[in-house]
Formats: C-alpha cells, sequence, structure tokens
C-alpha cells in the first residue's frame, strides 16, 4: 500500500496472504493495478434523487413508477412511513457543468410532465439531491491475475437500470466461496475459475443494464402509438431475460 500521511510521521502499512481480492469498488486501486487507467468509462446519463416526505397517494402504496419522455425518466418508489424515494435520469457527460440550482432546472425541465411529478419536485428541497454520474466497465472473460481477483464494481461496474449492483457482487462472493473452499488446487486455478463461472452472466446483466428501454428517448407522438401495456410488457422482457440461461459471447 502506498504510504500515508499521519501528524508528525509517516505509516508504511505492508501486508502478505495468499491471495488479494479487490472488492474496493468504483475506484478499485486493484483493478488499476491490473488493468492500468481508463477502463472504467462514462455512461450516457447521470441520476438525480433524493428521499423525502412528500404527500401524495403514492407515498401510501406498494406501487412503483418509472416515467420516461423526451426529457429524461423518473422513478417514484414508496419507501415507507410516507417517504418517497425518487430519481430523475438526465444525458450526462463527466464535461458538464453542475447547475447552480439543480432543483430548479428540474422543475423546469421535468415540471410540465403528469401528475405526480409536478407535485414531487414541488415537494423535493435542495438538501433531498444528490448526483450520480453513472459508469460501466467492459466486462472481461478473466479479470485476475495470478493470485490477484476483483470482485462486484470492481470488476463490472454498471448503470443501476436494473438495480443489479449489489446483487451481482453478492453473486460474485457466494461464486468465489464455493470455488475456494474446493482447495487441492494453486489457488489461482480457483481464482480463475470463479471468472470464467461469473463471466457469462455479468456480460449478460451488463449489456441489458446499458441497453435498458427504460433509458430510451421514445418521441411523445410515437409513443402515443403503442399502449402503456405493450411497453410494460416490452420492458418486463427485456428484464427477465436476467432469468434465462447465459451464454458466452465472445
Amino acid at each position: 500500500m502506498p504510504p500515508g500521511r499521519l501528524a508528525g510521521g509517516v505509516v508504511v502499512v505492508q501486508a502478505r496472504g495468499d491471495l488479494l481480492i479487490g472488492a474496493d469498488g468504483h475506484h478499485s486501486v486493484v483493478r488499476r493495478c491490473l488493468w492500468g487507467d481508463g477502463a472504467v468509462r462514462p455512461a450516457t446519463f447521470g441520476t438525480w434523487q433524493g428521499l423525502s416526505r412528500i404527500d401524495i397517494d403514492l407515498a401510501g402504496t406498494h406501487r412503483h413508477l418509472i416515467i420516461s419522455g423526451r426529457e429524461g425518466a423518473c422513478g417514484l418508489m414508496p419507501a415507507g412511513e410516507g417517504l418517497l424515494q425518487w430519481w430523475f435520469d438526465v444525458r450526462w457527460s463527466p464535461a458538464d457543468p453542475r447547475p447552480a440550482a439543480p432543483l430548479a432546472e428540474l422543475r423546469r425541465r421535468f415540471g410540465h410532465w403528469a401528475s405526480p411529478v409536478p407535485e414531487v419536485l414541488a415537494g423535493a428541497t435542495e438538501d433531498d439531491l444528490e448526483f450520480f454520474g453513472h459508469h460501466w466497465t467492459k466486462v472481461r472473460p478473466a479479470w485476475g491475475k495470478g493470485r490477484i481477483t476483483l470482485v462486484g464494481d470492481a470488476a463490472h461496474i454498471m448503470p443501476p437500470t436494473l438495480g443489479q449492483g449489489a446483487n451481482q457482487t453478492l453473486e460474485d462472493a457466494g461464486v468465489l466461496g464455493r470455488e475456494l473452499a474446493k482447495g487441492g488446487d494453486d489457488p489461482a486455478v480457483r481464482l480463475r475459475a470463479y471468472e470464467r463461472l461469473r463471466y457469462p452472466y455479468i456480460s449478460l446483466v451488463s449489456r441489458l443494464a446499458r441497453r435498458n428501454p427504460a433509458n430510451w428517448r421514445v418521441p411523445p407522438l410515437i409513443a402515443r402509438l403503442f399502449p402503456e401495456t405493450s411497453q410494460t410488457a416490452m420492458l418486463a422482457r427485456f428484464s427477465n431475460r436476467l432469468n434465462e440461461p447465459a451464454v458466452s459471447r465472445r
């Protein structure tokens, strides 16, 4: 590990072990050591989100709404006890300047949408807002080397459109633990087996997350030609591909 600064001195920490598992997320130091810089790429959108106590009927239900239009996408999800988790997806790149008044910008962009979007924006405050620019990495058939491997976002960060970041990390941990428990081989062999087993599934999930039609921008005139039920069915078929057997594609 690199030296760390302390008041009045310097400390260098060294450790030795049988394996190194890089579970250090989006900004993984272990991944940079293995892959170099530039592996993480920006997605085309970012999210303004918040958790607020907003007095609308939806907050007291078990329904979750996703609304998509030319300006972006909006998600509304009850969080219990009158709280509502809400988010707005907008086109984004790291070079874009941050708006000085983000809530006013969201109201300008989305305030004319159908209810309950205006009510949510009216009930939100600047203190509720957080912004996340989304990123992804191209999934590799083998993401480790020797006795080093990666798990979770360190290996396969992806946009949150399918809500699979934490799920796939847990699956990584389960498969990795199972392979290491087999013992007998050089640990590096078990790590490569783990990566081979996970690659087809992670690669499928990553592709679906990047192409999720919930973030397609369909012009309203075209969207009106298709009933809401058919659009919902398309989203369901798309997301349910996660339950199909994964096939490795190189």
